[in-house]
């Protein structure tokens, strides 16, 4: 049996966890450039017209409120010396 027909067999054996894998990370490929956009848009419409945009500048306070919250260090003061 040649090298070729192993690995075609193989192949064959494990296309459904190929496929898969390969949506999967089409899925993450598609989600790392659409969420960014989306923040942009968001934060475009602030700048543009902070008054009309009540929603995105409530949910952009829970944002960094709940980062507060967490302990999470904010953007406006500097990391601490080590």
């Amino acid at each position: 049996m040649s090298v070729y027909r192993l690995i075609g067999q193989f192949l064959r054996r494990h296309s459904a966890a190929y496929a898969s894998s390969a949506l999967m990370l089409a899925g993450i490929a598609v989600l790392s450039v659409w969420i960014p956009r989306q923040i942009g848009h968001v934060v475009d419409a602030l700048v543009a017209n902070p008054r009309r945009c009540g929603w995105a500048s409530s949910c952009a306070s829970a944002c960094i409120t709940a980062c507060r919250c967490r302990g999470l260090p904010s953007s406006s003061k500097s990391a601490p010396a080590t």
